[in-house]
């Protein structure tokens, strides 16, 4: 698993690498003192991107029918799909909730971090697990149809985003702000096993 998460970490470093200097330039925008934190939730919406990309590519490489050849389950590569767009996910998120405390500290503000942090966790990972399983299950010839749904799906959350999202979800946190980033979190982290079932199952019927 480690070399095909290495894998996954010089194909997105190549192929996406302009993307990924996007998803930073959004990060600092999101960090400025103000209204602009939904900037750094769009980030991590574009990094979400990112999962059904790699799946795409390796499709577009012949990877995914040279990879049958070596000794590596299903659920291996697929879990390695999940592992890197976490992962990419949480180290975006916690560099993001660093800067953003330092320069609130700076500017000795008081605008709260929490709300943005949470959407950022949740937003892409809802994308992932609605991404991965559709990628491999319609693959490369019919990727653009994918594509368009989920450009069409960000838009909507990036418009609702755009929209005051990010002060909906501060006024909802005001309600029971540990009741209610507990039940998002488990339920995000619920989708996610569940996407992860599908995708392995889908995958393996492909074999």
């Amino acid at each position: 698993m480690r070399g095909l998460l290495y894998k996954d970490r010089i194909l997105m470093l190549r192929q996406f690498r302009y993307l990924l200097l996007m998803v930073a330039l959004f990060l600092v925008m999101g960090v400025m003192p103000g209204k602009g934190s939904y900037w750094a939730v769009y980030a991590e919406l574009m990094l979400s991107t990112f999962a059904g990309a790699r799946i795409r590519a390796d499709e577009a490489s012949g990877w995914n029918r040279y990879s049958r050849l070596l000794p590596l389950s299903g659920k291996t590569v697929v879990t390695t799909y999940y592992i890197t767009t976490y992962v990419t996910t949480l180290l975006s998120t916690a560099l993001y909730t660093v800067t953003a405390l330092i320069v609130r500290y700076a500017v000795r503000g008081t605008y709260p971090i929490f709300p943005t942090v949470l959407l950022m966790v949740i937003v892409p990972s809802l994308m992932a697990v609605i991404s991965i399983p559709l990628t491999l299950r319609f693959g490369s010839l019919k990727a653009p149809i994918v594509q368009m749904i989920l450009i069409a799906l960000m838009v909507a959350v990036g418009v609702t985003i755009l929209g005051e999202g990010t002060n909906m979800a501060i006024q909802i946190l005001e309600v029971n702000t540990a009741l209610t980033a507990t039940v998002a979190l488990v339920v995000t982290a619920v989708t996610a096993v569940v996407s992860w079932f599908i995708s392995v199952r889908v995958y393996e019927r492909r074999e």
